[in-house]
């Protein structure tokens, strides 16, 4: 759809919701740039790609695999120190089988 030229705009309400890697946020907004496509955020405001708003993105997208990171490692966190404590409720704690 994007190569035909089927899309113009995609609208998220955050772009954290769209992206949670900051890698393929780049990727994918060279793409979308490729195309003429125009990713708007509600709640940012971004919507062009003047520096100001290129910068954004990027400090966005980083954030948002910051965030990622983060709150996968409190959980396995927590459910560690639920295990310790014997209150453990089933799971891998964050092995994968």
């Amino acid at each position: 759809m994007v190569k035909d030229g089927l899309i113009k705009v995609i609208l998220v309400y955050k772009r954290e919701r769209l992206f949670r890697n900051a890698d393929i946020a780049a990727h994918a907004q060279a793409i979308f740039d490729l195309h003429g496509i125009r990713v708007v955020s509600y709640v940012e405001g971004i919507h062009d790609s003047s520096p100001h708003s290129v910068l954004m993105r990027q400090f966005l997208d980083a954030n948002a695999q910051f965030e990622r990171a983060n709150i996968r490692r409190r959980v396995n966190d927590c459910l560690r120190h639920a295990a310790k404590k014997g209150d453990w409720k089933g799971g891998g704690c964050g092995r994968r089988n």
